[in-house]
């Protein structure tokens, strides 16, 4: 059998909510490190924040991200269901 075609679907349905739970700052640097493709220090800017502390909202979001969706996984649901 081939790849899952659908697995690109789950994995996005897993993620909204999982993003849903971070604190706002932490989905503004990810959104835009990782969606947006800002460095930590256009982020900085951007936000009016130090890239010490973007680089501590990326490293905690991250955290909780990995956490949320190995949950999911572990369930067999997207986080939230």
């Amino acid at each position: 059998s081939g790849p899952d075609p659908y697995r690109s679907v789950h994995e996005r349905d897993a993620l909204w909510p999982a993003m849903a739970r971070l604190t706002v700052d932490q989905r503004i640097a990810v959104t835009l490190r990782f969606y947006k493709d800002f460095t930590v220090d256009e982020i900085a800017v951007r936000v009016g924040a130090r890239p010490g502390t973007v680089k501590s909202r990326l490293h905690r979001a991250l955290r909780d991200l990995r956490a949320s969706l190995g949950e999911a996984e572990s369930t067999g649901g997207a986080a939230g269901d």
